[in-house]
């Protein structure tokens, strides 16, 4: 699991989650279940404070498609300030909101913080995991083990929901072959992921695996690849996968183009 972790580089001493930033980029990759990365990402946790440029980069993740856990780094002292007149009041409360409808996963430290994100919020998916830097409800390794749940939790949902997207894309053409269906969706699949700068070795190798091993109507893949308007991106995906996974010229549905696209796609594969 690839994760990228953002925190401001000035810490105020309102940032009560700061520690728990650092126990986690200690923890996570002692359990051996984590990487903490710069790119490529699985998902990003973003600890930071309920204003439009922390929203702001919530958005340009979930835009993307990559799954994102956002931490207030001050708790709900924000929140509260800003119902007391502040002039810039409806900031703290936007961001909030904004966050919230991105579909990024809003993680509390308590009961009470959650209820305040709600009430703004009504939509907010928020989960609580107890701060162990400040709680003796819990320790470093319940945090760090229901921390990594909710990652994988999140991701899974992500992909989830990516895959019902191709899958509604697809219904909407007549395919009536199983196995063009199958290479259509991972086409997509590629795409999806090339999008969000992380594509997994494993699944290029299935792909290829596939066209490889299965029989199809060529001419009626190249139609469904026009009517998906598919065809560029996929001829991009046959050099990839001749390149950095097994498949050869004979067992490709069209002609392969190479470019600056393929290179691209290149440095983005996770081993």
């Amino acid at each position: 699991m690839r994760i990228r972790i953002i925190i401001p580089s000035r810490l105020h001493p309102d940032y009560i989650n700061a520690e728990m930033c650092d126990l986690l980029r200690r923890e996570l990759p002692a359990c051996g279940e984590a990487e903490i990365v710069d790119l490529s990402p699985d998902i990003v946790h973003i600890f930071g404070i309920w204003n439009s440029s922390f929203a702001k980069r919530v958005e340009a993740y979930r835009n993307i498609g990559v799954p994102v856990v956002f931490t207030s780094l001050d708790g709900i002292l924000s929140l509260k300030k800003s119902s007391g007149g502040n002039t810039h009041s409806i900031t703290p409360t936007a961001a909030v909101r904004r966050v919230a409808k991105s579909g990024a996963i809003i993680h509390v430290c308590g009961k009470f913080e959650r209820s305040t994100i709600i009430e703004v919020a009504k939509n907010a998916n928020v989960r609580i995991i107890s701060n162990a830097s400040h709680t003796a409800t819990t320790d470093t390794a319940t945090m760090t083990a229901q921390t990594i749940d909710l990652y994988r939790e999140t991701i899974d949902t992500a992909d989830r929901l990516t895959r019902e997207k191709i899958n509604k894309k697809l219904d909407k053409i007549d395919i009536t072959d199983h196995t063009i269906r199958d290479i259509c969706s991972r086409i997509l699949y590629i795409k999806q992921r090339f999008i969000m700068c992380n594509l997994p070795q494993v699944y290029l190798d299935q792909t290829s695996h596939l066209l490889i091993n299965s029989d199809y109507n060529e001419k009626e893949m190249r139609n469904v690849l026009e009517q998906l308007k598919l065809t560029r991106f996929a001829a991009y995906t046959m050099t990839l996968l001749a390149e950095s996974s097994t498949l050869t010229e004979g067992f490709m549905p069209l002609e392969s183009d190479s470019g600056k696209t393929v290179e691209k796609m290149k440095k983005y594969i996770i081993k």
